[in-house]
């Protein structure tokens, strides 16, 4: 009798290990359904797994390297649109890593964005240098960028966006003024550019690259307060022409006004680039605080 009750009793046992033992599996089972749905992070996607806060399968976040890269970039596209870095520059990643305070990992990411703005280029012995451009080349990316201006605002006057552009770009003209240091006018100029043409269309990227590759030149070729008074006059009568639905008038005036930028720097045009000095070209020197020095010209 004794027997056959511990014999029961280690039925029901297993029995219930049993159903315990299945409960676990589904319940790892169901875990395992909403990973694969949410994603290999095992987090829910809720519009805050950006990528510097990007969760991994064990709930740990990214580290800060693509920040570092991105300072890399900024430090050393600000030297060479400023001309510390000058063209034909030999641009040595251990050294800006060593001035940095960096590895050479942010480096190379920086350098392979530069690469992608066409400020360097490598050369058949695999050394990275600032690209040079030839009177010649920047002129034609000038006269590029009229042709493409004409072609973005005849297409904007029919533009769904149109009023939004506008109002937009009324708003960056006021704010611009002639007093303004070079690189905040220029920048100031290219937002009111970048507005009228629309953020998203096709065409104001490819302006956009276009200019981005003459930029450099444009600082070293500094308005003259008469030419900052005309281009606000010119930012005045784009918008007006543009509310105007005026195709003529505006095709005149986007002309006239990208080549009064050509004639300042045909005036003003050095073909080294610029920050042209006696000193050699790797001269300048990049600080960890984000900011460039150079040694005193004489």
């Amino acid at each position: 009798m004794r027997a056959r009750e511990r014999r029961t009793d280690a039925r029901e046992r297993k029995g219930t290990s049993g159903i315990r033992f299945s409960q676990t599996y589904v319940a790892m089972w169901l875990r395992y359904s909403c990973v694969m749905k949410q994603g290999s992070s095992g987090y829910p996607d809720d519009g805050q797994n950006t990528s510097k806060s990007k969760r991994r399968g064990y709930g740990l976040r990214e580290v800060t390297r693509e920040t570092l890269a991105d300072g890399v970039y900024a430090e050393l596209r600000s030297a060479i649109i400023r001309g510390e870095l000058r063209d034909g520059t030999e641009v040595k990643q251990a050294e800006v890593a060593e001035q940095l305070g960096v590895s050479r990992v942010p480096v190379r990411e920086a350098m392979r964005r530069l690469q992608a703005e066409h400020l360097v280029q490598g050369n058949p012995f695999q050394r990275l240098v600032v690209t040079s451009l030839t009177a010649d080349e920047v002129m034609e990316l000038v006269d590029l960028r009229e042709e493409l201006e004409v072609f973005s605002l005849k297409r904007a006057i029919n533009s769904d966006s149109l009023a939004t552009r506008l109002r937009q770009a009324r708003k960056a003209a006021t704010a611009m003024r002639v007093d303004q240091d070079p690189e905040g006018w220029l920048e100031a100029d290219r937002e009111f550019h970048r507005l009228l043409n629309g953020n998203t269309t096709a065409v104001a990227t490819v302006i956009e690259d276009v200019r981005e590759r003459v930029h450099r030149y444009l600082h070293s070729a500094v308005a003259s307060t008469e030419r900052r008074d005309e281009i606000l006059k010119e930012h005045d009568a784009l918008v007006d022409c543009l509310e105007a639905g005026d195709e003529a008038a505006l095709e005149e005036v986007i002309r006239r006004h990208v080549r009064g930028t050509r004639r300042v720097l045909e005036h003003s045009f050095v073909v080294a680039g610029p920050g042209e000095g006696d000193g050699p070209p790797s001269s300048a020197r990049l600080d960890r605080g984000g900011s460039e020095s150079t040694p005193e010209r004489t």
